[in-house]
């Protein structure tokens, strides 16, 4: 059997096992800790999407019972064990403390998964399956680049119709960071959507410009830092990357946890905008104009939707803040969640071999 078809196969199977069983301990740890930071919460819920491209160097050919030319159906009943462990690494990596993980293990310390028993099985059809996952693979990724190339041709034209903005700031904290940023602003009157950040490493905000006669000067002002916080952040570039990874993974459903992760990104902006001095009433009348007066959607690869549903969520989040006291437990909650994450979910080795 073509030992690289095998691995392929392992890929498949075990990424969805993984991606699952990640998801759940994520969730696990946002319910123990009582999560309700949105950048905290976005950070955490991104694991099980980036864990999927770096499990793929976690896997130990030296255990592989496939590599031992070891058939664990060969075995008897009994002999195959399902293995759950946390435990202390060697002095020689130390780098990683921890080692956790979920694996089936065989006797002689030997290991395999459900996809090796689904890969004897299977055997005359492994190679033309690998064949047939990889050309997906590469149609699904290379579909994604050109999505995101037709987007940008899109904005180009959008760019040279648009204005400079012309518009007056008084904040002074917000103008300070528009200069250390860089920022360019752009009102577009071709953009009939809420406001948006598009570019990965020189971003620019475009503003419809129909929003200019229903925002006033605070309410533009609390929109503008919205948008410098997801360039503070890198939001844009994070959320093309997750958009790469899903894509080279298709068959993984990720789609669901990426718009959880887009929401939290949103909803963490909003609250933030409070460090350029915007108040929360303002910057709420600012989402709840930009979700009335929207006229059809952008394109999703640079920027979300404004759904009844979401507006909701965030005007709510804005006007009913968690006071100082409640703040200071979820920092210390959200860092114990992080660290924990990191060491026993992003570094687990779950039903690799």
């Amino acid at each position: 059997m073509d030992s690289a078809s095998f691995f392929i196969l392992n890929i498949f199977f075990n990424s969805l096992l993984a991606f699952f069983t990640s998801v759940l301990l994520v969730k696990s740890l946002l319910f123990l800790f009582q999560i309700q930071h949105g950048r905290t919460r976005a950070l955490l819920e991104m694991i099980p999407i980036f864990k999927l491209p770096f499990d793929l160097l976690l896997y130990d050919f030296t255990k592989w019972s496939y590599m031992q030319n070891i058939n664990p159906l060969s075995f008897e009943k009994g002999a195959r064990s399902l293995s759950i462990f946390i435990e202390l690494s060697p002095l020689t990596e130390r780098l990683f403390p921890f080692h956790s993980g979920v694996q089936f293990t065989l006797p002689g310390n030997t290991t395999f998964t459900i996809a090796d028993l689904i890969g004897y099985t299977f055997n005359p059809y492994l190679n033309v399956f690998s064949l047939i996952l990889i050309f997906l693979c590469l149609s699904s990724f290379l579909k994604t680049l050109v999505v995101y190339y037709c987007g940008r041709k899109t904005l180009q034209s959008i760019t040279k119709k648009a204005d400079l903005f012309t518009k007056k700031i008084d904040n002074p904290y917000l103008l300070q960071e528009m200069q250390k940023r860089s920022c360019r602003i752009l009102h577009a009157s071709s953009v009939h959507s809420s406001p948006f950040v598009a570019g990965l490493f020189s971003p620019i905000i475009y503003i419809p410009s129909h929003l200019l006669f229903f925002l006033s000067t605070k309410e533009y002002e609390a929109a503008l830092s919205h948008e410098i916080e997801h360039i503070r952040y890198k939001d844009g570039l994070i959320r093309f990357l997750l958009e790469i990874i899903a894509s080279i993974f298709w068959w993984v459903p990720t789609k669901w946890l990426r718009d959880k992760i887009l929401e939290n990104q949103e909803i963490s902006c909003d609250c933030n905008c409070k460090r350029y001095g915007v108040d929360a009433t303002d910057l709420a009348s600012a989402i709840y104009q930009s979700a009335a007066h929207t006229k059809r959607l952008h394109p999703s690869i640079f920027a979300s939707h404004l759904t009844a549903k979401k507006t909701l969520k965030r005007v709510h989040m804005l006007l009913h803040p968690l006071t100082n006291r409640w703040k200071k437990l979820h920092g210390i909650c959200s860092f114990c969640a992080i660290i924990l994450a990191y060491i026993l979910i992003f570094l687990g080795r779950f039903w690799v071999f």
